[in-house]
């Protein structure tokens, strides 16, 4: 009995604050500051005119701040860790914008070999350093490079790269996911992902 008040309970509770939070009310406009300078990091402005203006994407901001930050001038053979893209060729363009939960398009739209140098085109991301970094990446390959495919239940499937260049051209646009792991200057495995 003392559960089924709890649930009745905590279900009015729930339908009462979404119906009072979807009422147009005075309004309040809430907005995260990223920068050092906030205390709290959340600034609340009370506006009761509501503006004509559409509300500035604060996620597209925080993209653009964070992709500008990998052109340093550093590439990522110099930095090193595992860097990460989404093969999706036919969407170039719309990398460095944000998808719908606010994450930034890391999108890699050509890959080519050429002697001992892999050449990945768009944007990539290194999730240890917070890194972002938008260019034509060149990382030398040496005998030891993996080629891997990841995912599934046998674990990574392993290619020469013979047979990884010759998978690339079927799986540039097919929003798998592409890895390469630098280790000192060099590609210690190159890696699509399901």
């Amino acid at each position: 009995m003392k559960k089924k008040f709890i649930t009745v309970f905590i279900s009015a509770f729930t339908l009462a604050m979404a119906v009072g939070c979807s009422l147009n009310g005075d309004s309040q406009d809430v907005s995260i500051d990223m920068s050092e300078e906030s205390e709290n990091g959340i600034e609340v402005s009370s506006d009761s005119e509501p503006s004509a203006e559409p509300a500035a994407d604060q996620s597209d901001a925080t993209a653009a701040t964070s992709v500008a930050a990998g052109e340093t001038g550093e590439d990522i053979a110099s930095m090193g860790g595992e860097w990460y893209g989404i093969l999706q060729a036919s969407a170039k363009d719309e990398r460095g914008k944000t998808d719908d939960f606010g994450d930034v398009k890391c999108i890699v739209y050509d890959i080519a070999f050429e002697g001992d140098t892999i050449k990945v085109s768009g944007l990539l991301k290194n999730e240890k350093l917070g890194a972002y970094c938008d260019a034509v990446h060149e990382v030398k390959l040496t005998d030891s490079t993996k080629y891997e495919f990841r995912g599934g239940e046998g674990g990574p499937e392993v290619f020469d790269r013979s047979k990884f260049e010759e998978e690339v051209p079927k799986f540039i646009d097919s929003e798998l996911g592409f890895y390469i792991e630098i280790e000192n200057g060099v590609a210690k495995a190159v890696a699509f992902s399901s």
